[in-house]
């Protein structure tokens, strides 16, 4: 994406042309910008052509009728510029918008590229500790061998002394034997004497009593020389040495393997904000490209317009007036300090009031194939038929819809008549006048289902934030103390986020917190109410909204119409309404459905800064305007 473009297509200097196209409402139209553009050709060629006109002169009637031309031409030219001037605001809001996106992107991208930084680390330092642990190990268990050996070759020693021990007692009770053997004999021999010689046997009988003497001391010998009971500890101590080594080994080892494990987590962790990095990072991309294309658009749309309202006044005079006023009309430009944008409505029949066809709870459709339904859509039709006309919803963005007040959807399309649309009244709406607030409510947090973790905008430190792109919400933002990478010097900071991401796209507003986009979206009730608590809503037990709300504040809705004379009648109907319908019961049953219940408060547009217009001040520019143009007020209505 490059921010850029729009400036390259127009190759000029937009403060310059506004510059410009302000001054030549005021009758100079001198020096128009420079440039080879055709945005800057019109303006130099229509330049031209005023300066031509103003300058020339011509004796008698003939002059009268060139100064009438000459106002009339000033007049429409003071219509045309303010068109195009309309045109490259939003051009420059537009762009705007595309230098937040950037600068988030930018902030996403130091994060992934920090978040790099650190798995790398991360993963040289576990394969630092892998390889160590790995060395220890072989150390270990190397050593744990070469003990066991040792012990092991004592052992065996040991058991061979106890061998060699055992054959000499072996040896020595096979003597015996022999030695028994032999008595046995000679007892046989003096047994077949025994009648004669007696007492031979008594010989006999002491050899044998001595024989069995050494026979018990022998035996009493090979019971000491066989126990292997000493044989048997060394065996025990071998096997407790080994345990306690190998004991040591697992813990070492488990040791290592845990920090291996805290390391591969962390890198968990990593990939995973590097994930929602990306996530992030497209998103913008995404608005960031729909901004580019709207300020594109707008810029080759008023240099479209510029340049043909210059070749028309470059015709004859009697041939530009009518031209000229035929391209205003297709243009809804307002050049008549008499007309009256009431009048034409009722004599019509219809009005235009423009919406964001997505805003669930507001004006969306529940099925494609169904109309729009929703709080504003409710209160746009009461005013319908109050008004006894019929309602055309001109459906577009929300974040772009006063534009409509202007300059319709596209070229050749007329502009909405009034923006009835979660409209908070702020300042940078430029050119707009607002009504008496139609209805209050809560600015509220809400969380993905169950999701513990948020609780507060204190729990919001670190995190993703989603918004609607509302100049008033970032304001309720600023003031709780939260603050993101284009307010992060503000004072009085208490949260500071990873990011804020501003959501053009009303479509979007829900899924992106319920898939994990963002962990936490701000948002006005009514946006979120059905779509958490109606079992209809695609989103039900998927987000909720938290209880609390954090504004000390309510937050609230006003109708919007353009600032210029002819509006005055109809925004001033419009507070004739609101008036009218606060205390009815259809008002309550809309709020009670939409937002759960009816919320009282007392702020206006009054209370802003800025000083901004509403019903009365556009009386005052109208009756101006008139008197300018030698026009009797009440006789342009009548």
């Amino acid at each position: 994406m490059n921010a850029n473009a729009p400036q390259q297509d127009i190759d000029c200097d937009l403060d310059d042309l506004c510059g410009f196209l302000q001054r030549a409402a005021q009758g100079d139209a001198s020096n128009p910008p420079a440039g080879a553009s055709p945005l800057a050709r019109a303006a130099q060629a229509l330049s031209a052509r005023l300066t031509e006109n103003q300058t020339g002169t011509v004796p008698g009637p003939a002059q009268d009728a060139a100064t009438a031309y000459r106002q009339a031409a000033y007049r429409q030219a003071a219509a045309v510029t303010g068109h195009v001037r309309h045109l490259v605001r939003h051009a420059e809001t537009a762009g705007g918008l595309q230098d937040h996106f950037l600068s988030e992107i930018s902030q996403r991208a130091n994060s992934l590229r920090d978040g790099l930084t650190d798995m790398v680390q991360e993963v040289e330092t576990s394969t630092k500790s892998a390889t160590q642990m790995q060395n220890a190990a072989r150390s270990e268990i190397e050593q744990v061998a070469h003990t066991i050996q040792a012990e092991l070759e004592a052992l065996k020693s040991a058991l061979q002394q106890k061998t060699d021990d055992t054959g000499k007692v072996l040896s020595a009770i096979a003597d015996i034997g022999k030695g028994i053997r032999l008595l046995a004999l000679n007892a046989t021999i003096e047994a077949s004497r025994a009648g004669e010689h007696g007492r031979g046997f008594a010989v006999v009988a002491e050899e044998v009593r001595g024989l069995s003497q050494v026979t018990m001391d022998h035996a009493e010998e090979a019971t000491r020389l066989i126990d292997l009971a000493e044989a048997n500890r060394a065996v025990q101590g071998v096997i407790e040495n080994a345990e306690e080594s190998l004991d040591r080994l697992s813990a070492a080892i488990n040791q290592s393997l845990g920090n291996l494990q805290s390391r591969f987590q962390s890198m968990n962790a990593q990939q995973a904000d590097i994930a929602n990095n990306n996530q992030i990072i497209f998103e913008i991309l995404e608005s960031g490209q729909q901004a580019q294309q709207r300020a594109g658009h707008k810029l080759r749309w008023a240099g479209a317009d510029l340049s043909h309202a210059s070749e028309l006044f470059s015709g004859a005079p009697e041939q530009a007036d009518t031209q000229v006023g035929a391209f205003l009309s297709q243009t809804a430009v307002w050049a008549d300090p008499s007309a009256d944008m009431l009048a034409r409505i009722l004599a019509e029949g219809r009005i235009r009031v423009a919406v964001e066809p997505s805003f669930i709870g507001l004006s969306f459709r529940q099925q494609q194939d169904q109309p729009l339904e929703g709080l504003d859509v409710d209160y746009i039709r009461a005013f319908g038929r109050w008004l006894g006309v019929e309602v055309d919803l001109v459906e577009h963005p929300w974040d772009v819809l006063t534009e409509l007040l202007y300059t319709g959807p596209d070229a050749g399309q007329p502009p909405a008549d009034l923006v009835w649309s979660a409209l908070p009244p702020d300042a940078s709406y430029h050119g707009v006048a607002f009504s008496d607030t139609y209805t209050y409510l809560p600015f509220v947090l809400c969380r993905r289902k169950g999701d513990d973790q948020i609780t507060s905008l204190a729990s919001l430190e670190g995190r993703a934030l989603g918004i609607i792109n509302d100049p008033g919400a970032f304001i309720v933002l600023e003031n709780a103390g939260v603050r993101w990478g284009d307010n992060a010097t503000v004072p009085g900071g208490k949260v500071r986020l990873s990011n804020l991401i501003p959501y053009s796209d009303q479509s979007r507003i829900h899924d992106c917190l319920a898939e994990g986009t963002v962990d936490a979206f701000a948002v006005d009730l009514p946006i979120y109410y059905w779509a958490c608590q109606d079992a209809a809503s695609p989103w039900h037990g998927k987000i909720e909204i938290l209880p609390d709300q954090f504004p000390d504040v309510l937050y609230y809705y006003s109708v919007a119409a353009k600032a210029q004379p002819d509006a005055y009648r109809l925004l001033t109907k419009v507070n004739e309404f609101v008036a009218w319908f606060k205390g009815s019961d259809e008002r309550q049953g809309i709020e009670e459905r939409w937002q759960g219940k009816a919320y009282a408060g007392t702020t206006t547009y009054r209370d802003e800064p800025g000083n901004l217009m509403g019903a009365p001040d556009l009386a005052g520019l109208y009756h101006d305007a008139c008197a300018r143009h030698g026009i009797d007020p009440e006789a342009a209505l009548s």
